[in-house]
């Protein structure tokens, strides 16, 4: 049934109507016979049931059908990289076409067959294999999944059926995936994909360059380090020269390392800037003759220099010389002004804060009493006695000091307190054991490599310069490591080679981090020296340690504002989220953030505007991308003191840079689909594989055919109606 209305409408309407007139007709044949009047209303009620039925529509949907062959689709890669000469033939390429040549031949419908190259995208359709010869390999990169997804796309719009995917490539794959896996839509269309591997591994020859730091951060006058590590594949023993270029381009300084096949190093150069701001290099190296590519033989490096010196607070209960020495030492430092605590004797301490003019001595209360008061200290360093400054209220000041705001404590003397001090340890790196005596020799461990002190602020791990370090005499046992706490020094007593003790241990703790130097007596290197050079390497290892610490905060010295991005690298198109945090504040301040410049080069390409963070004191995101690749600044500006980060915007991946085949993609890919890798001697098999064993039936829109409109069904109509109209007539009921 296909009713003229909807039936929640004419049904009543036809059963009010059959009720009128089957009572009408019953009423105006009172005067007739019995037998006559039941007979007019019968023929009055079937012409009405006709009637009926025909505004109900009966009938029967048509399903008309076209008869369709379906199709398969051969993918060919024609990137540079087939043109290697490994393959089934003089190149990838060439064993490529004769693979398609082979297929196509065995195919008895080639108007089945759908060919297309591709590269970096799907290229136009070809109508015949021969197509291909005027087709060379010059891709400039290689993405399988996008061109997939775009054929994909046609067939998913289209009603033409698709068998399945014969896909010949090297399975060098450069570009990002999808956000639907193209197999599993091939899946979902019953197109298998059979995959052909062309090709094998190739030896790599490489001279490249790759950063140690993007953004280095240092002060005004003092030597800056910029690094680079250099590597080496399977170019033989070779000796480049490395350049140091400053940011419009002129050579600052050059370097020469030797290097053999295979090794890497790092190549440091050191800059000093009077000026303070934002300063960009470029560390390169010239094209070595039979490299492969020269577009990884240079970095761009970033450094923010600072003017305002690290503000570090010191606090001692029980003084010593190791304080005393360590203190002499910080305050020599241009970049540090020390402001220290020393406890006399009960409830008496004084405070001494230092810096390039002046020396002050105040007696007063000491440790700050408030969040802001210690968060404008770039570094808390604890030495012995912490227990005679630190009551519940200042410990929650502490803990939000370094958890919160990001900021560093290191205790310099191992352990800070006599005795036990539960409040403190859920700071601590370790929790402690029993005193131990050396002597111990110092060793870095393979946990410092990417911790960002040894390198670019201490030698790095394997320098022969560890071995010059003098003993630690005086340590304390560990008992265990507290959670997120990695051991980047340890000391090795003399003889044995399992037994350590932590003599540097730092730990991650929210935002900030905290770390101990597990020693005593360190000043007698100073003081004392067995060995040559030992006061060189004390100042050294602590003006390093307190300034990696200051520098790898959250907040800079003298910045109110910290930036932080989520990621230092990022994909042309990749979102990345900006933080800002503020520090607190006297009240009364603006609490809104600044918005956020991206700079390239002297020109701002991009001002956000961050959202506040709900449920997050002072705390603002913003999410952008950028889609063109190169280095990017991103800045609050002066009125937040040059809070800074650098992102770069990775090129694509150059397609020359390996090009060793990679059939185990292929394999995985094709078995997603349904498909398999197969090997060249079976291509001749694939249309066979490809074919369907009927015809597709291809619908298209379905007509009503009635029931209805047939001559015997208008003469029952008329028939009722007349033989009525006769009956009544002839009895004189009209």
């Amino acid at each position: 049934m296909n009713p003229f209305w909807p039936i929640d409408y004419l049904l009543p309407l036809w059963l009010l109507v059959a009720a009128i007139g089957v009572l009408a007709a019953w009423r105006s044949t009172e005067a007739a016979a019995p037998r006559l009047r039941i007979g007019l209303v019968a023929l009055r009620t079937l012409a009405l049931l006709l009637l009926g039925v025909l505004l109900l529509n009966p009938g029967a949907w048509d399903w008309p059908v076209e008869e369709q062959d379906s199709e398969w689709l051969g993918l060919i890669d024609r990137s540079a990289s087939m043109d290697v000469e490994d393959g089934a033939g003089p190149t990838r390429w060439a064993g490529a076409v004769n693979a398609l040549q082979a297929a196509w031949q065995a195919e008895p419908q080639p108007e089945r067959v759908r060919l297309h190259p591709f590269s970096g995208s799907l290229e136009p359709r070809l109508h015949s294999v021969d197509a291909f010869t005027d087709v060379q390999p010059d891709g400039a990169t290689t993405h399988i999944l996008a061109a997939l997804d775009e054929a994909l796309e046609v067939y998913e719009r289209s009603r033409t059926p698709l068998d399945g995917i014969l896909l010949i490539s090297d399975g060098h794959e450069l570009g990002p995936a999808p956000a639907v896996d193209p197999a599993l839509r091939a899946r979902s269309l019953g197109a298998p994909i059979l995959a052909v591997a062309l090709g094998g591994d190739v030896e790599r020859r490489d001279l490249s360059l790759a950063p140690v730091r993007r953004h280095a951060v240092g002060f005004v006058g003092q030597p800056l380090r910029l690094q680079a590590r250099v590597m080496n594949a399977n170019l033989g023993d070779i000796r480049p020269e490395i350049h140091l270029l400053g940011h419009e381009g002129e050579r600052l300084q050059t370097k020469p390392v030797r290097l053999a096949s295979n090794e890497e190093t790092i190549v440091t150069f050191e800059v000093s800037v009077e000026e303070p701001g934002y300063q960009e290099y470029r560390i390169e190296t010239p094209a070595w003759p039979g490299e492969v590519t020269v577009a990884n033989n240079h970095v761009r490096l970033a450094a923010s220099i600072l003017e305002q010196p690290a503000r570090v607070l010191f606090v001692e209960g029980a003084p010593h010389w190791d304080s005393k020495f360590l203190l002499q030492l910080l305050r020599a430092q241009p970049y540090v002004r020390v402001t220290t605590v020393h406890r006399i004797t009960g409830d008496r301490f004084f405070l001494t804060e230092t810096d390039e003019h002046l020396s002050e001595v105040e007696e007063r209360s000491v440790f700050p009493a408030t969040q802001a008061e210690l968060n404008q200290y770039d570094v808390v360093i604890f030495g012995k006695g912490a227990e005679y400054f630190l009551d519940a209220q200042r410990l929650v000041l502490l803990q939000r000091y370094v958890a919160t705001y990001g900021g560093p404590v290191l205790f310099a003397r191992g352990k800070p307190y006599a005795g036990s001090f539960p409040e403190l340890e859920p700071l601590e790196p370790l929790q402690w054991g029993g005193g131990a005596r050396g002597p111990f020799r110092l060793r870095p461990t393979v946990a410092a490599d990417g911790g960002g002190l040894l390198g670019p602020w201490l030698p790095s791990r394997l320098d022969s310069v560890w071995d010059d370090f003098p003993q630690v005499q005086h340590a304390h046992r560990v008992a265990r490591l507290q959670p997120f706490t990695q051991v980047w020094i340890e000391s090795v007593e003399d003889g044995a080679s399992d037994a350590s003790v932590p003599v540097l241990a730092v730990r991650r703790l929210g935002r900030g981090r905290t770390a101990v130097v597990n020693a005593g007596e360190l000043w007698r290197w100073d003081f004392f020296p067995d060995q040559p050079h030992a006061s060189e390497l004390y100042q050294q290892f602590w003006t390093a340690l307190v300034q990696w610490m200051g520098l790898q905060a959250d907040y800079l010295p003298g910045q109110t504002y910290a930036l932080a991005l989520s990621q230092l690298t990022a994909d042309p198109g990749q979102a990345v989220q900006a933080t800002i945090r503020r520090r607190s504040v006297a009240e009364g301040t603006d609490a809104g953030a600044p918005p956020i410049r991206i700079v390239r080069g002297t020109e701002t390409v991009r001002t956000l505007s961050p959202q506040a963070v709900p449920n997050e004191e002072a705390e603002w995101r913003a999410i952008f991308t950028m889609n063109e690749p190169g280095i990017y600044r991103v800045e609050l500006g002066e009125e937040a003191q040059g809070a800074r980060a650098t992102l770069e915007v990775r090129s694509p991946p150059d397609e020359l840079m390996d090009v060793s085949a990679d059939p185990a993609f292929l394999e995985d890919l094709a078995r997603r689909s349904g498909g398999e890798l197969i090997d060249l001697s079976d291509v001749a098999d694939v249309p066979a594989r490809f074919r369907r064993a009927v015809a597709v039936e291809q619908t298209v829109e379905p007509e009503w055919h009635t029931h209805w409109d047939r001559w015997w069904w208008a003469g029952l109509l008329v028939g009722c109606l007349g033989a009525e109209w006769f009956l009544r007539r002839r009895n004189g009921l009209m």
